[in-house]
């Protein structure tokens, strides 16, 4: 059976579940579903890759829980010394 699932509903789904339900979902999906437009707006064919989406959603997961940490480009920039 073949579905199409707008994009944005799609993300709305993976960003409600936990982590281990997302990433076995997003195997699922990715595998089965066909976008119906790019994620990124400039058609960045980076975010065609469901392991680059699965890293992505692994990142926010990380920060949500503590694991990691958001800086802008000027905390990165001191933090390399640069």
């Amino acid at each position: 059976m073949n579905i199409s699932i707008p994009q944005d509903n799609l993300l709305q789904m993976l960003l409600s579940l936990n982590v281990r339900k997302r990433k076995w979902l997003a195997d699922k999906l990715m595998a089965s579903v066909k976008m119906e437009k790019h994620i990124s707006p400039s058609a960045d064919p980076y975010f065609d890759n469901p392991d680059n989406i699965k890293d992505i959603l692994q990142a926010e997961e990380d920060i949500r829980s503590g694991k990691g940490k958001v800086m802008t480009i000027d905390e990165i920039k001191a933090e390399l010394c640069v």
